[in-house]
């Protein structure tokens, strides 16, 4: 039987069980990615507002061959990972603007041998 569903995998890219692969592909890329609902992104709200098997059934839809069908979900699981990258940036960068944002230039403390702190450094012997 497992002889069957290789073949099945490697010939019919209309099988249930090839199907069901990449429907597990798209499911674990949503997981690591966890796109936002309510997201201005177009693309990002579309994937958060529909499931996995969802998904998957509207690339088959689209596809009329196996290297389409295949090139679709390629793009479906690239913007899945775009949706991590994109939060994960603005998760770094928000508490980093912030901190920087409310910085006083006393808080910036200059070494005495700094030049702008100790001018007499710049002066040659």
């Amino acid at each position: 039987m497992a002889v069957s569903n290789v073949e099945q995998f490697m010939t019919d890219w209309r099988s249930s069980f090839f199907r069901e692969r990449i429907v597990a592909q798209i499911e674990a890329a949503r997981q690591k990615g966890l796109p936002n609902p309510n997201s201005d992104d177009q693309m990002e709200k579309f994937l958060a507002q529909n499931s996995s098997q969802h998904l998957e059934e509207f690339v088959f839809e689209k596809s009329t061959a196996r290297e389409h069908y295949l090139e679709l979900v390629a793009d479906l699981l690239l913007h899945l990972r775009q949706c991590k990258h994109s939060r994960g940036a603005e998760q770094y960068l928000l508490p980093v603007m912030s901190k920087l944002l409310r910085w006083e230039p006393s808080q910036l403390k200059l070494s005495s041998t700094h030049p702008r702190r100790n001018p007499a450094f710049l002066k040659t012997p």
